[in-house]
């Protein structure tokens, strides 16, 4: 909890909140890292690469491009809610700080408090609908850990014409606690999504469309709307981690992850014309 008073708010020698905020989940961190990236917003001027990005204690910023894979666990908001972020080079439990910052996410089964919920949400958005499901044990005392969940998004379109959502997601944990020094988790989740985009227009298009929305993406092919540009994104990930507590302040934590899949859009080839 971060308390400030109007002397604070009102003083011009110290403009370091961010620091402050970093105790918690960085309001800031959160909204420039994941809402603000369709528009290329730079946080503290670094491209997106520059954010470290952990999962279970392993990196997994994408291979090809460095950027964080926000997208990998999209519609799990039930279980990935424990994180910590570190603004610029500030250290981090799992790294030493990089220009963008770390964000690190602990889903380790354990770490889940016991509960079953069930949640249905209706929205105005990228898609109508949501159902989503969550199951977790806690850690039991026969030293056993699991958590489950599961969620569908859909819409038949948007609020953009043309354009339709149809997503899945799945998440598998389990842990075991070998003794008071030693731990064992796994951890799996996807989330394919299909969806179709939207197209970026000038303001003389919209103004001749009559509509801020316009998308030229779509057409009628057979009296059926069709979306020229489909994205088909399905990246599962799975974590084997292990946990030594060697002393009362020293912990080696040693992690190995996979991940395969496919992440592609579809386009219009004109018969392969220039």
């Amino acid at each position: 909890v971060v308390t400030l008073s109007e002397n604070d708010l009102d003083s011009d020698g110290d403009q370091n909140v961010s620091g402050l905020l970093t105790a918690s989940n960085d309001v800031f961190v959160s909204a420039a890292s994941f809402q603000f990236s369709f528009t290329n917003f730079r946080m503290r001027g670094y491209d997106g690469q520059h954010n470290e990005l952990f999962f279970n204690g392993i990196p997994i910023n994408d291979v090809e491009t460095g950027f964080p894979g926000w997208n990998l666990w999209s519609g799990l908001n039930d279980v990935v809610r424990s994180r910590t972020a570190s603004v610029g080079l500030a250290p981090n439990a799992n790294g030493f700080g990089g220009l963008g910052g770390i964000t690190a996410l602990d889903v380790r089964a354990s770490h889940h408090r016991p509960q079953f919920r069930v949640s249905y949400a209706a929205s105005n958005r990228a898609y109508r609908n949501r159902v989503m499901a969550t199951y977790s044990t806690g850690l039991t005392a026969s030293g056993w850990a699991f958590t489950v969940s599961a969620s569908r998004r859909w819409a038949q379109e948007g609020y953009i014409d043309g354009t339709f959502y149809d997503a899945n997601a799945y998440f598998v944990g389990v842990e075991k606690k070998l003794n008071d020094n030693h731990f064992l988790s796994f951890t799996a989740l996807g989330s394919p999504v299909k969806r179709g985009r939207s197209a970026p227009a000038t303001k003389e298009m919209y103004d001749l469309a009559g509509s801020n929305y316009y998308n030229s993406f779509w057409g009628y092919q057979e009296g059926e709307k069709r979306n020229a540009r489909v994205q088909n994104t399905h990246q599962p990930l799975a974590v084997l981690r292990h946990d030594w507590q060697i002393q009362e302040k020293t912990r080696l934590t040693t992690a190995i992850g996979y991940q395969t899949g496919r992440n592609g859009t579809t386009a219009l080839d004109w018969y392969e014309a220039r």
